[in-house]
């Protein structure tokens, strides 16, 4: 029917948008576009968390469980942290709700 079709254009109409700006078209310049602000603290410090986890695989426990414990540990802290942020900052739910099933099961 009409109202359909209006449907399927609609969406395709959104989904050329949205790939024309993950793929920059011709003649883009990232140094000349225009740049979003930084994300609130709370973004930063969920972040800063993978960070530890990256650095801290330099760390050598000698008891495999230490390292799957240290492991763990970061895990739920940057869950915590991004859970919060998508929750008071962006207002997503679903991103909210998938991160917080990331700290629960970091916690269990």
């Amino acid at each position: 029917s009409r109202d359909q079709r209006w449907l399927t254009v609609g969406s395709t109409n959104k989904m050329a948008g949205m790939f024309s700006s993950v793929f920059a078209a011709p003649g883009y310049n990232a140094f000349t576009c225009t740049w979003s602000p930084l994300n609130s603290i709370l973004f930063q410090i969920a972040n800063f968390w993978l960070f530890i986890l990256y650095v801290g695989d330099f760390i050598t426990f000698s008891n495999l469980f230490y390292r799957f414990l240290f492991l763990r540990i970061v895990l739920a802290g940057a869950a915590l942290f991004f859970t919060v942020w998508a929750v008071w900052v962006l207002c997503s739910p679903d991103t909210a709700l998938w991160n917080f099933v990331f700290l629960i099961y970091n916690i269990i």
